[in-house]
């Protein structure tokens, strides 16, 4: 008895439960077509011996069509007294 309450309980409950499809509310929209679209952001970080990291990233997004953007990522990293340019990403949405 106990695990047929459990149980209806438990699709009632999934019954109610409802999500978006993936890709409509996890994903930006690709760039608009023959825009070129540019994010720039930075992240720090103290580490165990009170050095500052920073990464700095910038990233180019342009829409080829309607559905199809191309991407560039360009990072700069820095950490103490070192710094330079970090793996670059290309790649296509």
């Amino acid at each position: 008895m106990k695990k047929s309450i459990a149980l209806l309980t438990l699709a009632a409950w999934a019954s109610v439960s409802r999500a978006g499809p993936p890709l409509a509310t996890g994903d930006v929209p690709t760039a608009t077509a023959g825009i070129l679209e540019i994010y720039e952001g930075q992240q720090y970080q103290k580490n165990a011996d009170n050095s500052l990291e920073r990464a700095t990233s910038t990233e180019f997004a342009f829409g080829i069509n309607d559905r199809l953007e191309a991407n560039f990522e360009l990072p700069y990293l820095s950490e103490s007294t070192t710094q330079g340019w970090g793996d670059t990403t290309i790649g296509s949405k």
